[in-house]
């Protein structure tokens, strides 16, 4: 499904706009326009709207012969650790006394501020300590 987000991005890229959304999804001009603003509360944002909202667009997009758009969620980090690594990270944030997600957050942008600080080193001496690190 097309994220709240995105779904004016896809709109202006067929040419089209929320009135034609409304009547190509059946929905109300209203309900779309509240879902998609900026601050929309999640109780205006069901999946069911969203499932309309992104068939209707995704049916255009094959219509007019583009590809759909591959929206990859910029906030978004996957990780894998093993149990220990873990167990030493949930310690950490309840240390903290933050959430898992607070602590990881915290403790990446005070990483990056210190690589900043480091005259920002080329990517092949970011890779060269990485390199190092997995030995």
């Amino acid at each position: 499904m097309i994220p709240f987000d995105q779904i004016d991005k896809r709109l202006e890229a067929l040419g089209k706009d929320r009135s034609w959304l409304s009547q190509e999804s059946g929905r109300k001009p209203d309900s779309i326009r509240v879902a998609l603003a900026p601050n929309a509360p999640p109780a205006k944002r069901s999946s069911l709207l969203q499932k309309a909202l992104s068939d209707a667009i995704e049916r255009e997009e094959e219509v007019q012969g583009q590809a759909p758009v591959t929206v990859s969620p910029l906030d978004r980090i996957t990780l894998e650790v093993d149990t220990a690594r873990m167990d030493s990270y949930l310690e950490a944030s309840k240390y903290a006394r933050q959430t898992l997600k607070e602590w990881t957050i915290h403790e990446l942008d005070r990483a990056a501020k210190e690589w900043a600080k480091l005259s920002k080193p080329s990517f092949s001496v970011v890779a060269d300590e990485l390199r190092q690190d997995a030995k």
